[in-house]
């Protein structure tokens, strides 16, 4: 498992809570996609400790909703019904939307940096058609700029609304996604650069409907079709 691979030994010290933390960024990096499943034992392998731990952070993780059991060995990304999809997006509107206001009172030529740095990642991904680089980017261009709002609280929030919805990211690798996408963060960036809350809340909630609107295309074909159709008479 090329992911796991990558993985350093741990310490004992605040051995738990590094754990989950880990495991965490393994799913936020888009190391873990629908259909993929992980075993207490590769992933005590992968990080030198014993299974509890192991089983401690899994078992977080599926309280949240991130992991679900697959097997008596196995956990893997729970099945999200259309609701699910919709919920997610909603409160990431809110949510999300808030944190980048936040991002952008506080922001510095650091940060402007860090974000620009990011999104020519994103592009190298996006050129090479690298759907798992491209999602491992899209996380750190976000986070970057929800650390920036300052509120542990949001931060929290958000992390647990991606470690549910990112898995699905890996659906989005369909024909000239990458590059809309990155067309967005070019506008949010420049909204933040001048410090235009309104336009910058637009292009972010624009990045997280139109992901929404073709993970649920893409999952739901006859209900989204249906759904339209309803929406236009």
């Amino acid at each position: 498992m090329n992911d796991l691979s990558k993985m350093q030994p741990l310490t004992r010290e605040n051995l738990p809570e590094i754990v989950f933390d880990r495991l965490c960024e393994l799913i936020l990096a888009g190391g873990l996609e629908p259909g993929r499943s992980v075993t207490v034992a590769t992933l005590s392998k992968a990080l030198g400790v014993s299974p509890m731990p192991i089983r401690e952070a899994m078992a977080r993780l599926a309280h949240i909703g991130a992991l679900t059991r697959q097997t008596g060995r196995s956990m893997g990304v729970p099945t999200l019904e259309r609701k699910d999809f919709e919920d997610l997006r909603n409160v990431r509107n809110v949510v999300e939307t808030a944190a980048l206001s936040w991002a952008i009172d506080n922001r510095t030529p650091k940060f402007i940096q860090s974000l620009e740095d990011r999104l020519s990642e994103m592009v190298q991904a996006e050129q090479a058609s690298d759907n798992h680089s491209f999602i491992h980017c899209n996380y750190l261009f976000h986070f970057s700029i929800y650390e920036q709002a300052d509120n542990p609280v949001s931060l929290e929030i958000i992390r647990h609304l991606w470690l549910r919805i990112c898995p699905h990211f890996h659906l989005l690798n369909i024909r000239g996604h990458l590059q809309i996408s990155n067309e967005i963060h070019f506008e949010l960036l420049s909204a933040i650069k001048e410090g235009d809350k309104k336009r910058a809340r637009e292009f972010l909630s624009n990045d997280i409907n139109r992901a929404h609107q073709r993970m649920v295309t893409y999952l739901f074909p006859d209900t989204s079709q249906l759904r339209d159709a309803r929406s236009e008479q």
